[in-house]
């Protein structure tokens, strides 16, 4: 497998897939039904094209150094100089594409598919660079209602822990993709829940691959048992789909109304209707808890701001840098409750070719 001849974009047996969408809004479930069919395998957050946007003011050799040593580029366990055998040398900016192809498409081969593509989140803001790379692409949106949504982004290393600024990333991100109207197919996390045959129909349907039973039984028909990194919070959607809680569970009637009016652009566009409260709240009581959040919401955008600044030095682009771990640990401190005893797992051994 590592001596193929260069890939072009008429080798493929389908156009490749990407799913995006915001963090924790179905993304992976969506990654792991598809990698079920038993013609698609569907690669775990390459981030290829955000750590391109990272290292923007690098050439191209230093940006795709630090690339092969992130936690994303080793968790697919390919050998780098698979990756990089038969494509152009020096490699230059608009070969990008050319790497991005060549890990899903080795990754796919290893285990029997002809289909591929990859599941990023941070691959949202990127979907102009995809489009252009890959004008056929099939992409899918995750969206989930903002209210559960920000509950579930603020328990993640990289969130907050206050509604303010997640909100704001999730209106952002959907503001990005909207100009690319009906080129996306989107899918809510609660229909895929509630009725996951009729769903699992229109995504294949939309990826141009007939219907399999195996879709709707993940757990028993993934080709990779290595496919997630082993971090607790990938362990729901390795499970069966099951509908989720009440998006109100857990809120006060304040944060309620003040995540309703944040993503207010989310909420109407994908038919996510405001809550019905026995007690809403007033302006000035909305006004209090947006204030409240407003201290948290500065010191997380320092911290982030820092973060992007250590990146500068491509080597800090891996997990295993210690400042990088440190000041990841540090964005969230309170999400840290919820994974008692944790620590980052190492990427497992490379694939055998």
């Amino acid at each position: 497998m590592g001596n193929e001849a260069p890939i072009s974009h008429d080798q493929t047996d389908g156009p490749p897939i990407f799913i995006v969408g915001n963090g924790r809004s179905g993304t992976t479930l969506m990654e792991l039904m598809l990698s079920a069919h038993p013609r698609i395998y569907i690669c775990h957050e390459v981030e290829f094209y955000r750590w391109l946007r990272v290292g923007k003011n690098l050439p191209f050799e230093e940006i795709l150094r630090g690339f092969l040593g992130t936690m994303n580029f080793r968790w697919q366990r390919l050998p780098p100089e698979a990756v990089l055998h038969g494509l152009p040398s020096p490699l230059k900016r608009e070969h990008g594409w050319m790497v991005m192809e060549r890990i899903m498409r080795l990754k796919a081969a290893a285990f029997g598919r002809v289909r591929y593509g990859d599941k990023t989140p941070a691959h949202t803001p990127e979907l102009g660079r995809i489009y252009r790379d890959f004008p056929d692409a099939k992409v899918i949106l995750m969206v989930r209602d903002p209210r559960t949504l920000t509950q579930s982004v603020s328990k993640m290393p990289y969130g907050s822990s206050v509604d303010l600024p997640n909100c704001l990333v999730n209106e952002i991100w959907h503001r990005k993709v909207a100009a690319f109207g009906e080129r996306l197919l989107r899918v809510r996390l609660e229909d895929l829940q509630h009725d996951p045959r009729s769903q699992m129909q229109r995504v294949l349907e939309f990826v141009g691959e007939d219907w399999s039973e195996s879709v709707l039984d993940h757990p028993n028909h993934l080709p990779d048992p290595q496919q997630l990194p082993d971090m607790p919070w990938f362990k729901s959607p390795e499970k069966p789909v099951q509908p989720q809680k009440d998006p109100k569970s857990g809120l006060s009637p304040e944060r309620i109304r003040l995540v309703e009016w944040l993503c207010r652009r989310t909420m109407k566009e994908h038919n996510y209707r405001p809550a019905q409260l026995a007690n809403p709240p007033g302006r000035l009581r909305l006004f209090r808890e947006y204030a409240g959040q407003l201290p948290e919401t500065i010191r997380y955008g320092r911290k982030v701001a820092r973060l992007k600044r250590s990146f500068r030095d491509v080597e800090a682009w891996s997990l295993e840098h210690p400042g990088t771990r440190r000041q990841i640990e540090r964005l969230n401190p309170e999400c840290w409750k919820h994974y008692p005893g944790y620590s980052w797992p190492l990427p497992p051994e490379s694939i055998e070719f």
